[in-house]
């Protein structure tokens, strides 16, 4: 998994995207894909400095999923190509959603990009800071 987190709202990005090398071979999944799942928060809870990952509480019992991870679930996929999309401020944002999103302008030390690896089983087996 590639974990990508704004470090100024420790937040996902809005939108990120991700191309592989591998061509494309039919009735096989595609190597890299993009999502979300439950594992976030439990990595999250190991690993603090990943905290930006998991899901946030956003009143008395709710909580927020936003963003996405890359999910990489073939070493063929290898390299990769990724995009992340951070929307400009808006004048007058919906308060609910102000500390939800990343937002533009964003500088590379703003930004904390892990891989983590993660087992069949959903087993963690570790997580390494690439950057930030």
């Amino acid at each position: 998994m590639v974990v990508l987190v704004d470090k100024r709202s420790n937040r996902l990005p809005a939108i990120i995207e991700v191309r592989h090398s591998r061509t494309r071979v039919r009735d096989l999944p595609d190597p890299a894909t993009v999502g979300s799942s439950w594992i976030q928060n439990k990595i999250a809870q190991r690993y603090p400095w990943l905290k930006g990952m998991g899901d946030k509480k956003s009143g008395e019992d709710t909580w927020l999923s936003e963003g996405s991870v890359i999910w990489v679930d073939d070493q063929e996929a290898s390299p990769l190509t990724f995009v992340a999309t951070f929307p400009p401020t808006q004048e007058q944002p919906q308060p609910q959603r102000q500390a939800a999103v990343t937002t533009a302008p964003v500088v590379i030390p703003d930004l904390l990009l892990a891989m983590v690896c993660i087992g069949s089983d959903d087993q963690i087996y570790w997580a390494h800071r690439l950057q930030g």
